[in-house]
């Protein structure tokens, strides 16, 4: 984590990007709010976020691109902001949207390269949605769609994002009952943050 300066200096020169993006076009703006809300991300900060997703998804489904995909990509960030704000009948309506579109965007993807950025979107957002039941206690839902974002996840999502999923997932095994299969799964995630894996 950076420290506080640096951060406001970060966040000092986005907000004369966003500034200058407003003279340039909506598209630059909503680019400016999510590089804003990046930031805020990495800091751990999701309550800051949750203002600059807001305004970059106001912006993108106002816009006459209409980029379905970058809609529902904000929509998931944007839910993952409110998951960890326990916000979760918001987490919901997101990714009830959300999901549909990077699934067929992910379906319809003839390259690779393509095939692999929406896989680790849709991973991310599965992710999201697997604590969303989890959390209401809704194991038999959460699980398939756990192990579907580490499926998806594996070799695409950055270390900490794979590793945390797992941890996820093995917390709901332990309520579960299973704590040998939570203990493998701890395993693997250290194993990633450690850097013995992937």
């Amino acid at each position: 984590m950076r420290q506080d300066g640096s951060v406001d200096a970060a966040l000092g020169e986005l907000q004369q990007a966003l500034d200058e993006a407003k003279k340039l076009g909506d598209m630059d703006v909503a680019t400016a709010y999510g590089d804003i809300a990046t930031l805020y991300f990495k800091e751990g900060r999701y309550g800051d976020a949750e203002p600059a997703l807001t305004r970059r998804l106001e912006i993108l489904q106002r816009s006459q691109i209409q980029d379905e995909v970058e809609i529902a990509n904000t929509q998931s960030d944007l839910a993952a902001a409110f998951l960890i704000q326990r916000k979760l009948v918001r987490v919901q309506q997101l990714l009830q949207r959300a999901v549909p579109v990077q699934k067929k965007y992910l379906r319809n993807a003839t390259l690779q390269d393509s095939k692999d950025i929406y896989a680790e979107r849709l991973a991310f957002s599965l992710g999201s949605l697997a604590l969303l039941h989890d959390l209401q206690g809704q194991f038999s839902t959460a699980e398939p769609l756990y192990k579907r974002s580490i499926s998806l996840g594996e070799q695409l999502l950055p270390a900490d994002d794979e590793a945390l999923i797992k941890r996820r997932y093995a917390e709901m095994l332990i309520k579960m009952g299973r704590s040998d299969d939570a203990s493998k799964l701890r395993e693997k995630a250290t194993a990633l943050q450690l850097g013995l894996s992937k």
